[in-house]
C-alpha cells in the first residue's frame, strides 16, 4: 500500500500544491488470496464516511477497470439498500495515481527510527521497502492496529526469504 494523490487534474500534485486532487491509497493485493469484492467490503467495514468532506479528504474508490466499477457500484447499492444510506465515497474512475512525497510512505513506521534504518540497510533504501509486505506489517504495529505478537504469528506464514522473516522478526522483538 502506498499513499499517494489522485482523482483530479492538477499535473504532478504535492503535498503543498495538490490542486483537485485526493490523498488517497494505492492498494496491491493477489487476487488469488483476496478478491476486489472482498477489499471493498473490508474498506467499508472499517471506513464508514456518513458525512461529506473536503475534497483532499474525500472518501473515494478509484477503479482501474470496469469490472472494478461495477463491483463498487454494486456494494455501495446494497450498502444503501441494507442501511437507507448510501455512505458519501464518490465512485470513479482512475486515471493515474501519482505517488506522495517519501515523508508520507509508512509514517508511522519510519517514526521507529531504527527499524526504518535497519529496513534501509537491509532493502539498499527508504524507497525499496515502502511497497513491501514486511513495512506493511511492521507499520502496523507500528500504528498500533497490530500487536508484535500478532505480527509475529503472522511470520510463520508468509512465505517470505529467510533473511527477510528474520528481520521482521528482529525488529518485532526489539518492540
Amino acid at each position: 500500500m502506498l499513499a499517494g494523490y489522485a482523482g483530479g487534474t492538477t499535473p504532478d500534485p504535492t503535498y503543498r500544491r495538490m490542486g483537485d486532487h485526493t490523498e488517497v491509497v494505492e492498494v496491491t493485493y493477489d487476487p488469488e488470496i483476496i478478491s476486489y469484492e472482498e477489499l471493498v467490503k473490508t474498506f467499508f467495514e472499517l471506513h464508514t464516511p456518513r458525512q461529506a468532506a473536503p475534497r483532499q479528504y474525500r472518501s473515494v474508490i478509484l477503479a482501474y477497470d470496469d469490472q472494478q466499477y461495477e463491483a463498487a457500484a454494486d456494494i455501495l447499492d446494497r450498502i444503501e439498500a441494507e442501511e437507507g444510506e448510501r455512505p458519501h465515497t464518490a465512485l470513479e474512475r482512475l486515471d493515474r495515481f501519482y505517488l506522495a512525497e517519501d515523508y508520507h510512505q509508512k509514517f508511522y513506521l519510519q517514526a521507529r527510527s531504527e527499524a526504518a534504518e535497519a529496513l534501509d540497510d537491509f532493502y539498499g533504501s527508504r524507497q525499496a521497502w515502502f511497497d513491501t509486505e514486511a513495512a506493511a506489517l511492521l507499520n502496523a504495529v507500528a500504528g498500533r492496529e497490530l500487536r508484535p505478537s500478532e505480527a509475529l504469528e503472522r511470520l510463520e506464514d508468509v512465505g517470505w526469504p529467510k533473511l527477510e522473516v528474520g528481520l521482521v522478526r528482529m525488529i518485532l522483538e526489539r518492540w
